[in-house]
């Protein structure tokens, strides 16, 4: 019985790059998430 792959390269490629960006996606929020309220705060925000 011969092997059928699943995926053809281009899947391969398209998935490994969608990974990739989604790891920049995430780590960028993570950086810079956390000072964003700080930020405002230092500009003076208010809640209203």
């Amino acid at each position: 019985m011969p092997v059928v792959p699943l995926l053809d390269s281009k899947t391969k490629h398209n998935m490994k790059m969608n990974t990739i960006d989604g790891t920049f996606a995430v780590a960028s929020d993570n950086l810079t998430n956390p000072y964003l309220g700080l930020f405002a705060l230092s500009l003076r925000a208010t809640t209203s």
